[in-house]
């Protein structure tokens, strides 16, 4: 071939790799391609004009039947052979890798072998160390990106993926072939496993508390909200920020892009400057979700953690385990008598917790929790007619300031006790949870009630058990408030309205809402629904994760309830409650 049409052909390839937006220069040599490039993607279009060129090599990612019903033509599969994916009557092969990549020593599922295991395995492809590798699953699934991250974890360059796999292959019309592809050894060379990939079990568990840290679950909201039982314990690991594998692909299966996917996940501070953790149930979706961040959106500083869930609940230490978003939101009985009962109180000049008891006055000095100071909600008007400055003196003058973790309780979980919990928020404190069990529950786990009322008064001793006045600084979030209908918003996504009342009030400020009584959060005994049960019922909702939404209700506090549900439980990342500027509340 002569060196004008050779320059010609490479031209309108890369014209078609860079009309779909893919890398100008698909496929680079080897040394020309960081391991950090986010030029990873190539479309159908461009690998179907180079189907057959010398030093390409195509790799299927799938499970093995997927492989043998139908594949895109010449390409070898990653999966076990058709006999190896049998066992006694079971079908044993799951795709990515994994069947010929897995340490049988490793009793964790999913974990890859030694280097000369991954070596041996990827050299029966027929890859080379030169060779140009493009991998390819059903597209919008975790197979390819998971083969992606074992061969870049041991040193090779020279790989892409399929943006949209073979679902947009086929959706094209493009030929697709039965024919099982036979080829000659390669000589790829695995090199040590790259350090600064793996997280470690203990790394997760050091870096829980870092701000500079934030640990990605991908998994389905079922695994993360514990209504779905993979393993031993279900839900997720504390802290976990949840961005499920689906919303980074489109419709049509490709990826979207770096811009749109940014925009979710700063939704939840998943930003550049961080060190991202990727986990899932034992690995593979993990290893995508990293293949994804490094190589698609150019995150610097990414960790697989690939021993996942199941290394966490494999751990002898018995580390803990969550379903709810922020379950230290919820307190109940047991806690309540230590941190806020008679014991600390002899023990500490400022007990770290205070029981507000927003019942009515006359209910609280019939019998209470002792130590509780009561916070009257019986009356919603008058309590958001107040401006934050009279709502300050109140606080402080019953001993709430930024030291104390202020505890709301009623009779059970009611909105009264959700509307102090959003007040205090509102107003800037941090430390805020709710009775989970309410004053009945304390009362039937057999715990002292009182009617004597609470001293508040200054300290005139070391050790003073009177809740001591203070001075409460608002610092008031509006981002928490819609104090108009048609207020503008920064929000990159949907405004969706819920309406929170048992029935649809008149007045709703918008034609189009969704409707989730506030009770239906709730058990007959008045306490939260499990998470999964939470989720499920705003799904079914048609209540989008990813929208701004707007809590609303006639009756104010039933839409605390909705908003502490979704932000504080279930981790939507954009919840406000609708209360009009001319309402209260002002500074």
């Amino acid at each position: 071939m002569n060196h004008r049409k050779r320059i010609a052909q490479f031209l309108a390839a890369a014209s078609l790799v860079a009309a779909s937006g893919c890398g100008l220069f698909w496929p680079a040599p080897p040394e020309e391609t960081a391991d950090t490039s986010v030029n990873r993607l190539v479309e159908t279009t461009a690998l179907h004009a180079r189907l057959g060129e010398p030093k390409l090599v195509v790799v299927d990612a799938r499970p093995t039947n997927d492989y043998l019903a139908g594949h895109i033509p010449g390409a070898v599969s990653a999966s076990f052979t058709a006999e190896e994916s049998m066992s006694r009557g079971y079908y044993v092969s799951y795709g990515g890798g994994v069947d010929l990549f897995v340490d049988a020593n490793n009793p964790i599922p999913f974990q890859d072998g030694p280097p000369e295991q991954i070596q041996a395995a990827v050299r029966r492809m027929g890859i080379n160390q030169d060779d140009t590798v493009v991998i390819y699953d059903n597209g919008a699934d975790f197979h390819a990106g998971r083969f992606f991250n074992s061969l870049a974890r041991h040193g090779f360059k020279g790989m892409y993926l399929l943006n949209g796999g073979l679902g947009k292959w086929r959706a094209e019309g493009l030929p697709t072939s039965q024919e099982v592809s036979v080829v000659a050894e390669g000589n790829f060379v695995a090199h040590k496993a790259e350090s600064g990939w793996i997280a470690s079990t203990d790394d997760v568990l050091n870096s829980m508390f870092d701000p500079n840290v934030a640990l990605v679950s991908g998994l389905l909201p079922s695994w993360q909200w514990g209504s779905y039982l993979p393993y031993t314990v279900p839900g997720h690991i504390p802290g976990t920020r949840h961005v499920p594998l689906a919303y980074f692909f489109n419709s049509d299966r490709t990826w979207k892009s770096p811009e749109e996917v940014r925009k979710i996940l700063n939704l939840f501070d998943i930003t550049p400057d961080k060190t991202v953790i990727t986990y899932c149930g034992g690995g593979p979706l993990s290893a995508c979700m990293h293949t994804t961040f490094k190589y698609i959106l150019g995150y610097p500083n990414v960790l697989h953690y690939s021993e996942s869930y199941l290394g966490w609940i494999w751990d002898p230490r018995e580390l803990p385990v969550d379903t709810y978003h922020h379950p230290d939101r919820l307190r109940d009985s047991a806690w309540l008598r230590w941190w806020a009962g008679d014991r600390i109180q002899i023990l500490l000049p400022v007990p770290p917790a205070l029981v507000a008891d927003v019942r009515s006055q006359a209910a609280y000095q019939t019998e209470h929790i002792p130590w509780s100071v009561n916070l009257p909600l019986d009356d919603m008007n008058q309590a958001v007619s107040k401006t934050t400055a009279e709502w300050a003196n109140i606080l402080g003058a019953h001993g709430i300031d930024a030291r104390v973790e202020v505890v709301a309780a009623d009779d059970t979980v009611t909105p009264s006790a959700t509307f102090l919990f959003w007040l205090l928020e509102y107003l800037g404190q941090d430390k805020v949870s709710i009775a989970s069990e309410g004053i009945t529950g304390w009362r039937a786990a057999g715990h002292r009630m009182t009617s004597e009322e609470t001293p508040i008064a200054a300290p005139i001793t070391p050790i003073d058990v009177a809740v001591h006045p203070t001075t409460f600084t608002p610092s008031v979030r509006p981002k928490l408030r819609l104090a108009a209908p048609d207020a503008a918003s920064d929000h990159p996504f949907s405004r969706v309205w819920v309406v929170s009342a048992k029935e649809i009030p008149d007045g709703v400020p918008v034609r189009t809402y969704q409707h989730v009584p506030w009770s239906d959060n709730l058990t007959a005994e008045g306490r939260f629904l499990t998470a999964g049960e939470l989720w499920t019922l705003y799904e079914n909702a048609q209540v989008p994760y990813l929208s701004e939404i707007v809590c609303y209700s006639d009756n104010v506090a039933e839409a605390t309830m909705t908003y502490y549900v979704l932000r504080h439980l279930l981790s939507f990342p954009k919840v406000m409650v609708y209360l009009p500027a001319e309402s209260g509340l002002q500074d």
